[in-house]
């Protein structure tokens, strides 16, 4: 039999596992692709971006594998691999059996609801499976376990036997005819093709020819082709791998975490999440105002946890939560997203979208509980903005311990349209490095924080913001500020 869609539903297979428990290598034997793409990763011998390749099976059926890196500085990468994947594929080796980032990628997976897999007890011709054996059947119990090594050659026909059994009780997404749902993990450019974005289809089917939009900046652009595979095809559905040839969007402007979906979808970027959370029985319990990061799809956002009942949340305790995050998210109620601590950096526990929806900029929530708007929970943190400023320029959120820079792909505004928002900002204008600012505007833009004390002070020291139009220049706390008559 061919292998392809006829054999069933697509589905994407994940690896997890330790770093250097065999999993590319283990995928380099099954498939008989390397994975590990860049000149960095095959001269250190570890993975450090995600990798795909196709997997076919003893019924036909072929597989979309995500080879995620397992160091734990790369949690993020393999969060972002991770998402959309239908099943997993643990990797244990042998001579080190169960590891901290086994344990991490495996709390990372119950919470993307991933529960069907394999596990792979790798470098069975160097090491004595048994031990790791007991380990795993109590890490993940029920879950068949193969003894393999990707250098002998053992266990391999078990492997893929094993893989396509787990497989043929999965339904798959195939058939759902909801709006396209595209979170962007590579975006790239040929020469002679332009600008290509890939990454796992979640919902509904995209064609060629058709036109999409790109989110959060709500960039419009047409599918000049579809590859699955590096298969041309005239249209890809959902469960798999998927390449797009965008016309009309330079894939500067596209960067990993962004969406591709159906023009005029109720999917819209958003600061605020309702969800339902329960912590890890390892997690330390999140008070009211707790900074975390937030990970849905392929994209992260730094948030502040507000518990809507109480004020504190405790392991093993679900609770209703509300997520005020720094930078857009592009969910859809139902869809599940990861919590992970700042310091120490950890997963959290299992989370997903409340019934509620979220609330826009402005609104009151469709979630009422007590007779209670949500936006009028109390909470010390920073104010939301639009998607973006009035010059043009994405929002920023400070003072937040990082000076963040926009990149360079936007355009630079003239000096007197954009007054650095808050401090640590960086904003670019002509007399601006992306390390500082300085507003040499003589009067104050309308989305600037004038108002807040302590975050600007006047040329003459007095410590209180002037009023618009006074024609006093400003400089970060700390800096000398720049005379007015330079201002041109």
């Amino acid at each position: 039999m061919t292998p392809g869609r006829d054999a069933g539903p697509p589905l994407t297979l994940g690896t997890a596992g330790h770093i250097d428990h065999g999993k590319t290598a283990l995928i380099i034997a099954l498939t008989g692709i390397n994975t590990d793409r860049l000149p960095e990763e095959r001269s250190r011998g570890i993975s450090i971006e995600l990798g795909y390749a196709p997997l076919d099976l003893p019924s036909g059926r072929r597989l979309s594998v995500v080879d995620v890196p397992g160091h734990e500085r790369f949690v993020r990468t393999m969060v972002a691999g991770a998402s959309g994947i239908d099943m997993f594929l643990l990797c244990i080796a042998a001579d080190d059996g169960v590891m901290p980032q086994t344990r991490e990628h495996l709390a990372v997976l119950r919470q993307l609801g991933v529960a069907e897999g394999v596990v792979a007890i790798t470098k069975a011709d160097i090491g004595e499976p048994g031990l790791a054996s007991e380990e795993a059947a109590e890490l993940v119990p029920g879950v068949r376990i193969v003894p393999v090594s990707a250098v002998a050659g053992i266990g391999l026909d078990e492997l893929r036997a094993a893989l396509d059994e787990v497989a043929s009780r999965l339904p798959g997404r195939a058939g759902d005819d909801g709006p396209v749902r595209l979170h962007v993990d590579r975006s790239f450019t040929l020469r002679g093709i332009g600008t290509v974005v890939t990454g796992t289809l979640w919902s509904g089917a995209v064609r060629e020819g058709e036109t999409v939009r790109v989110l959060p900046r709500g960039l419009e652009a047409r599918v000049r082709s579809v590859q699955v595979h590096d298969q041309p095809v005239e249209a890809a559905e959902a469960g798999q791998r998927v390449a797009l040839n965008l016309a009309g969007v330079a894939w500067r402007e596209l960067r990993r975490g962004d969406v591709v979906t159906t023009p005029g979808a109720e999917l819209r970027p958003g600061y605020l999440l309702d969800v339902r959370v329960e912590l890890e029985a390892h997690a330390r319990p999140l008070r009211r105002g707790a900074r975390i990061h937030v990970h849905h799809g392929t994209r992260e956002a730094p948030a502040r946890v507000v518990p809507l009942e109480g004020d504190d949340l405790r392991p093993g305790a679900p609770a209703l939560v509300q997520l005020r995050l720094e930078a857009p998210l592009m969910a859809a109620p139902g869809d599940r997203v990861i919590l992970r601590q700042v310091a120490p950096p950890d997963t959290i526990g299992p989370t997903w979208w409340s019934a509620c929806g979220r609330s826009s900029a402005g609104s009151r929530s469709r979630c009422r509980r007590r007779g209670r708007s949500l936006w009028r929970v109390k909470l010390r943190s920073r104010p939301r903005s639009s998607t973006t400023t009035p010059c043009g320029w994405p929002p920023c959120f400070g003072p937040t311990g990082r000076r963040r820079a926009p990149t360079r792909t936007w355009p630079r505004p003239p000096a007197w349209s954009c007054a650095p928002p808050r401090r640590g900002c960086g904003v670019w204008n002509r007399r601006v490095r992306p390390c500082g600012w300085h507003a040499t505007s003589t009067s104050i833009p309308s989305h600037s924080p004038s108002s807040r004390r302590g975050w600007w002070r006047s040329a003459s020291g007095t410590g209180r913001p002037p009023s618009r139009g006074s024609g006093t220049s400003w400089a970060a706390p700390g800096r000398s500020p720049r005379p007015s008559s330079s201002t041109s």
